[in-house]
């Protein structure tokens, strides 16, 4: 079976082609920054940290961390991923370090000067595998599986196996989708199905979102990180931060999301930031964030069954397809 390309792996011309001619018609169904390079430091023991809303970040570690290095961390949150990223792109983050910056918004990230150089002795454990770009100016941090979801307990239809199924009439008006400009999720949704639907460049993803629209799929204008969290049977979230009990989860659909870290370019407090990211990678603070639905990039820290379930079946299907 051929190997379907990883969305954060395509050329950024095609990806962003891509995202941006999606998003265009994905709305339609509801109706680098330069900066500079070093700052004068301050030897203060303090890190201000810009985070988003609901993205798991252990109090417990934090002051584990504090009273490990005594350095103080301040955090302050924005309430969706792609906002932080398009605040550090403009250079209106006030923070030292910016955690749960998300891919696809990190390509422009990687290689402006946003944020500057930083290659953690970690990052070989594993957090090297998940780069988005061949940039040393971001750190993965954690993952997590964006994909529709069915639960046939609202509803007498059968089951959908792809993205193709969701313009049959039996699902009209049943799929509420993330906003895109909005939620990563929502992004990785647009990505997913251009993907699928144009695999060689073709317009049959200009069809496909035609045919949505025209089965009253509708916009969610929230920014909630694990997605759309709605009462329809068809929904598009992260199944492990949602909580999804009753619900299928279609694999075909699934798309990894990558959230990263980044010292932000104007720093003054690089050094307390550097050893911040140090203590991401850590087995300890690894460990904390499947508690919350998200999954480890460093190697050898486990997860639970279910999390396990959901990443096998990405592997299966949602990869490989």
């Amino acid at each position: 079976m051929m190997r379907r390309p990883d969305p954060g792996r395509r050329p950024r011309w095609r990806r962003r082609t891509l995202a941006l001619a999606g998003i265009v018609l994905y709305a339609a169904v509801a109706s680098g920054c330069a900066g500079p390079a070093t700052s004068p430091q301050s030897r203060t023991p303090v890190v201000r940290v810009a985070t988003v809303a609901g993205l798991p970040l252990s109090r417990a570690q934090l002051e584990a961390f504090t009273a490990r290095t005594g350095i103080r961390v301040e955090v302050s949150t924005v309430p969706s991923d792609l906002r932080l990223a398009s605040r550090v792109e403009d250079g209106r983050v006030r923070a030292d370090i910016a955690i749960g910056l998300p891919a696809p918004n990190t390509s422009a990230l990687g290689e402006s000067r946003a944020l500057l150089p930083y290659t953690s002795t970690a990052s070989g454990d594993g957090a090297v595998d998940f780069a988005y770009v061949r940039s040393n100016r971001l750190t993965a941090y954690s993952y997590d599986f964006v994909c529709a979801v069915f639960d046939a307990s609202r509803t007498d239809a059968s089951a959908p196996t792809r993205l193709s199924d969701f313009v049959r009439s039996e699902y009209r008006g049943q799929l509420p989708l993330p906003e895109p400009r909005r939620s990563s999720a929502g992004l990785a949704f647009v990505l997913a199905a251009n993907d699928q639907t144009a695999p060689e460049g073709g317009d049959a993803w200009k069809t496909y979102w035609a045919d949505l629209a025209a089965n009253d799929a509708r916009l969610q204008p929230g920014a909630d990180p694990a997605g759309a969290i709605a009462s329809t049977p068809l929904r598009v979230l992260s199944p492990s931060r949602a909580g999804v009990p009753n619900a299928e989860v279609i694999g075909s659909t699934c798309t990894r999301r990558v959230h990263y870290a980044g010292i932000i370019a104007g720093s003054r407090h690089v050094n307390q930031a550097k050893r911040l990211i140090d203590a991401l990678l850590a087995a300890p603070w690894q460990r904390t964030l499947p508690a919350d639905g998200a999954f480890p990039v460093t190697t050898g820290v486990g997860i639970p069954a279910r999390m396990r379930t959901l990443r096998q079946l990405w592997e299966r299907n949602g990869e490989n397809n």
